[in-house]
């Protein structure tokens, strides 16, 4: 029996249709935010949408240890892989599971992961701080405490609006943004993400379906040097002035059919 697309296409817009009806609030909300996200992530009119094959070409071994429910970390720590990586600069720790997948997967990388000093530090931002459900308990940094990998690892305490960035300026390979995702927190996180960067660095963003950081992202995309893309499959963007990472948004990938 010879089945093609033609075939499942009634089925599923029935069942999807019974899903959304049926399926109780929590379902339909999650169901809104995947369209949401798609949505945006195709509707941003300078910035591509690129495939993590492109990111972390086929036939490379990057082997990854990590936490496997977050297939963003996994990500972040074979690109980090793939470029390299010797230095590496997180804004926004929370429990370490990124820090950690880096760290695990990249011996030879040194870790710089910057948070809030306490709980109520969140009260005292300069900026507007976002998800204050973080902020219920203290548990920074928790993944990777008592870990080997712990002694590459640099736990910085401080809000990104006021932190002294100038001792490690001109010296990451890879920098990671997912502290507050507010817009004036992305914007004051990107500057100092770009002077942190070496010739050649990479800045990734978490969770570009926030306002925030798809506003500001979008506001920035043409006064880089190279193009910024959002990668297919994860929340991230990156933006990179390696040569082989600038992949420009003229060879987008669709989605994958299936």
């Amino acid at each position: 029996r010879r089945v093609g697309v033609r075939n499942v296409v009634f089925p599923t817009l029935a069942g999807f249709t019974r899903t959304v009806v049926t399926g109780g609030r929590r379902t339909r909300v999650a169901i809104a935010r995947e369209l949401w996200t798609t949505a945006k992530k195709y509707a941003a009119p300078n910035i591509g949408v690129i495939d993590v094959s492109q990111l972390i070409p086929q036939g490379r071994n990057h082997v990854v240890t990590g936490v496997v429910h977050d297939y963003n970390s996994l990500v972040v720590a074979a690109l980090c892989s793939r470029v390299g990586c010797r230095r590496f600069f997180e804004i926004g720790t929370y429990l370490g599971e990124t820090t950690w997948t880096v760290a695990a997967s990249n011996p030879e990388v040194e870790i710089y992961t910057l948070d809030l000093p306490s709980v109520n530090a969140f009260q005292d931002l300069m900026y507007e701080g976002t998800d204050p459900i973080n902020f219920e308990r203290w548990d920074r940094g928790t993944t990777f405490h008592g870990t080997p990998e712990e002694n590459r690892i640099h736990q910085l305490f401080g809000d990104s609006a006021t932190f002294d960035f100038s001792p490690y300026h001109g010296s990451i390979d890879v920098v990671y943004i997912d502290g507050s995702h507010s817009y004036t927190y992305v914007k004051n996180d990107t500057e100092a993400a770009l002077k942190l960067l070496r010739a050649g660095g990479t800045i990734v963003w978490d969770d570009f379906m926030y306002p925030g950081v798809f506003t500001y992202l979008n506001d920035i995309s043409t006064s880089l040097e190279g193009p910024l893309s959002f990668v297919n499959g994860t929340r991230m963007a990156v933006y990179s002035t390696a040569s082989d990472l600038m992949i420009r948004p003229g060879r987008n990938l669709a989605p994958t059919e299936g």
